[in-house]
């Protein structure tokens, strides 16, 4: 069966039920279909700039979350940026340089 969207699903559950379920079906994806962006740790330049920032604040002896307060985060969302899990904006990485009393400069190649 089809929803007023197109849809396919089908009902479970018994006759004797007043409200009928449904169970979507799930389509198969085309082949040439797009999945979510790998982590920009895949980018060399970024993963050696998080490595040295991290570098930078245990040489300082700044814990993640003392970094997180100082920019206003968690601990977490350090954590993540460390590890590669997040793609950071420009003015994320900026913040993190000044908080650890560093200096950054981007080129346009």
């Amino acid at each position: 069966m089809k929803d007023e969207y197109g849809n396919e699903y089908e009902l479970i559950g018994g006759p004797k039920q007043v409200y009928k379920k449904r169970r979507y079906i799930k389509k198969p994806r085309p082949l040439g279909h797009q999945t979510t962006p790998k982590p920009a740790t895949t980018i060399a330049w970024h993963a050696q700039l998080v490595a040295d920032l991290r570098a930078t604040r245990l040489r300082q002896g700044v814990t993640q979350a003392q970094l997180g307060h100082s920019l206003g985060t968690n601990q977490a969302a350090i954590c993540k940026f460390e590890l590669g899990q997040t793609n950071p904006s420009l003015k994320f990485i900026s913040s993190v340089t000044i908080a650890l009393n560093q200096k950054i400069t981007v080129t346009l190649l």
